[in-house]
């Protein structure tokens, strides 16, 4: 633009000494020339000053991703006093409290592997009755939400990802006097949190569509697009800027859940401590747990029992041995409410993951 206006200016000059001239005058091909000549100069450059303007967005984003800019660009300044600038005072971040999310069908409560012309209607774990929670399910989720909690923090409420559509009937979402939320709530005040349980009223549930009922296929990508909108929500009040919380995700292996987990690790193991997947199967006696397995130092960790889960959680440092039991104790209770016989394979998978934490809360006394 600059060459432009120069040239434009000495051309003008040119044209009013020839003009003065006695016998000369400006033709039309003068003018064209002219005419064309500052239009060239200006259309370059304004290539040039665009391509100039992207070599620098360029160098600034290079600069700003390289560790070393980095540390000097954090490099407080200094007033006359030697200290760093009030501006320029880093504050340490406040450490993060956990918030777990729960799948429903399976992990929270039993489909029942009830299904119609062999489509199943929400899951295929057939060890309990449809509409069963799970003995010690409630107490798990409590305990990994209270652990290393900060002082100043109050306990984060549960989060919900389900296929289920809440467009098809009330009786697929979750409210006040739902009986899940309501065995939330239960377990939350008989452990001195009376405000703890599912999140169903502060934006804490989110459902699947109409889509995923129909292809089953998608229901992982559509929680994991759900989790989006709960991590866009993972501000502090109190600290603009600060993020709030850590997560963990239970569901289970019959629907779709270890595929949302595997995204869950691969894109955000920054937020993500950890997959718990439960185990389910139309035949209770011959599901098997796969081994667990690791994605950018995360794990995924499979279970047969809410004892399990605590177990696991425990050796992954989520939760204390003291928690861990109470999870075996909340279990025992629930699973003797439900009157099952002692012989049932519920009664031995419970009781074979309730001593083998029992033993390593005896080792950690021991100093084992």
């Amino acid at each position: 633009a600059t060459v432009s206006v120069l040239y434009w200016h000495h051309m003008n000059d040119r044209w009013k000494r020839h003009h003065e001239s006695e016998h000369s005058r400006r033709s039309p091909w003068q003018s064209s020339y002219f005419i064309l000549g500052s239009t060239s100069f200006l259309v370059v450059g304004l290539l040039m000053w665009r391509v100039t303007r992207k070599r620098q967005r360029v160098r600034h984003q290079q600069h700003q991703l390289t560790p070393q800019a980095k540390s000097l660009s954090s490099t407080p300044t200094l007033n006359r006093r030697g200290q760093p600038k009030a501006a320029d005072v880093e504050h340490t971040p406040p450490p993060k409290r956990l918030q777990t999310i729960f799948d429903i069908d399976d992990t929270i409560k039993s489909s029942g592997n009830v299904n119609i012309f062999g489509y199943p209607l929400g899951g295929v774990d057939a060890q309990y009755n449809r509409g069963t929670i799970y003995p010690g399910v409630c107490q798990f989720a409590l305990e990994l939400s209270t652990h290393d909690l900060p002082p100043s923090e109050i306990v984060a409420p549960v989060a919900v990802l389900t296929a289920r559509v809440k467009e098809l009937g009330p009786a697929l979402t979750l409210g006040k006097n739902h009986a899940i939320v309501r065995a939330f709530a239960e377990v939350g005040e008989l452990n001195g949190h009376p405000d703890w349980g599912i999140g169903w009223d502060k934006g804490c549930v989110l459902y699947g569509t109409l889509r995923e009922w129909v292809e089953a296929d998608n229901r992982g990508l559509r929680k994991f697009s759900n989790f989006r909108d709960i991590l866009s929500q993972n501000t502090h009040p109190d600290i603009g800027g600060a993020e709030r919380n850590n997560y963990v995700l239970v569901g289970d292996t019959g629907d779709r859940d270890l595929h949302c987990g595997e995204l869950l690790l691969e894109h955000f193991p920054e937020y993500v401590l950890a997959i718990f997947m439960h185990c389910v199967g139309p035949d209770p006696r011959s599901v098997k747990s796969p081994p667990d397995s690791i994605i950018n130092d995360r794990p995924i960790l499979y279970f047969r029992t809410y004892p399990g889960a605590a177990k696991k959680a425990y050796l992954h440092g989520l939760l204390s041995a003291s928690a861990m039991l109470r999870v075996c104790d909340a279990a025992v209770k629930d699973l003797q409410l439900m009157g099952e016989q002692e012989d049932s394979c519920k009664w031995l998978d419970l009781t074979r993951d309730i001593e083998t934490c029992r033993v390593l809360a005896e080792n950690q006394d021991l100093g084992v």
